[in-house]
C-alpha cells in the first residue's frame, strides 16, 4: 500500500488540477504493475519556508521550491537484487520527471 507525502512551499503545487495530475501518474505507476488504485494515497502538505531548515539552514521564501518526496511501500517486499531496485526507482523517475523535476524544482539530493 503505496503512500507518497509531498512537502512544498506555497506556490509550488496550487492548482488540485495539477495536484491531480501528479496524484494520477503516481497511481498509473502502480496499477500498471497489478495493485488497485485505491491502496495509492498521495498527501500534499504545504509547508512555509520559516518551518523548513536544509543543512541547518532555514529556507528563503525567494530560494529555489525545495519540495521533500517520502515514500512509505506498506505491505511489499521487493527482491533484495539491483534490478528490483533499479526497475523501481526507474518507474519513481519517470512519474517525478513531468512532475516535479521538470519544473526545476529542487529535491532532496539534488
Amino acid at each position: 500500500m503505496p503512500l507518497w507525502q509531498i512537502y512544498h512551499p506555497p506556490g509550488t503545487f496550487t492548482t488540485s488540477t495539477e495536484k491531480e495530475a501528479f496524484s494520477k501518474a503516481i497511481t498509473e505507476n502502480y496499477t500498471s504493475v497489478g495493485l488497485p488504485a485505491f491502496y495509492v494515497v498521495v498527501q500534499f502538505h504545504e509547508l512555509d519556508p520559516e518551518n523548513v531548515f536544509v543543512g541547518g539552514d532555514q529556507r528563503s521564501k525567494t530560494a529555489k521550491p525545495f519540495v521533500r518526496i517520502v515514500v512509505a511501500h506498506i505491505a511489499i517486499r521487493l527482491p533484495d537484487a539491483d534490478e528490483s531496485y533499479a526497475r523501481v526507482t526507474a518507474s519513481i523517475d519517470r512519474v517525478l520527471k513531468p512532475h516535479v523535476l521538470d519544473k526545476g524544482v529542487l529535491t532532496n539530493g539534488n
